[in-house]
């Protein structure tokens, strides 16, 4: 399996409330492994694209999967 968009996952995982005492520490170290390895992880480049959708006369914005 390979990851679509991790920066996603990494913002959620950072924005995950933190608790006090002994288990607050615990979760804050799981969350730095987590990130290391979500990092470490091979993923699929992605971009952000804006277009004109001519069937709705809207714009509209996508990601796409950068070729490498």
């Amino acid at each position: 399996m390979r990851l679509i968009d991790a920066d996603k996952l990494i913002e959620h995982i950072t924005n995950t409330a933190d608790l006090g005492g002994w288990i607050g520490e615990a979760l804050q170290q799981i969350k730095q492994v987590a990130i290391k390895y979500i990092n470490l992880a091979p993923t699929i480049t992605t971009k952000q694209i804006k277009y004109f959708d001519e069937d709705e006369s809207v714009w509209k914005i996508r990601q796409v999967i950068v070729d490498e």
